[in-house]
């Protein structure tokens, strides 16, 4: 199992926004966490990372939405999401470098936004188990 750390990492304007409508309305609902956005656009054209923008609720180049296979909650504010990406099925993965992804809740809302060196060119019919870890402040 490959544990890919955050390089760059943003909580999304979208989600500030339900946390402060949350808060001024006296709601405690919180939507969970239920799925992972997986794109090949986090880095330009001299394989710099690019920086996500929490104002731009989206990947630069979003490929697939997966669900979440089983979260862990380390601390307050940090998580591990794990996911399985089998590319026999997600097969417009094969052959890219996955090197930006989302956190996204039940409400379709792409909580955190992040890019990071990257995962490798993944290989057609193969299963890959990862461990997100990030942390949410």
């Amino acid at each position: 199992m490959a544990v890919v750390e955050s390089k760059y990492i943003v909580r999304t304007n979208a989600h500030r926004k339900k946390i402060a409508d949350n808060c001024a309305t006296g709601s405690q609902q919180v939507t969970k966490f239920t799925h992972v956005v997986l794109g090949d656009g986090g880095k330009n054209s001299s394989g710099e990372l690019k920086v996500p923008n929490g104002a731009v609720p989206n990947l630069f180049n979003q490929l697939v939405k997966l669900p979440i296979t089983r979260m862990e909650r380390v601390s307050d504010f940090e998580y591990i999401v794990h996911l399985t990406v089998d590319t026999s099925v997600q097969t417009q993965l094969v052959g890219k470098d996955i090197n930006e992804r989302g956190i996204v809740d039940s409400a379709g809302t792409i909580a955190v936004l992040e890019t990071f060196p990257g995962f490798g060119v993944l290989q057609a019919n193969k299963t890959y188990e990862y461990a997100i870890r990030f942390t949410v402040i």
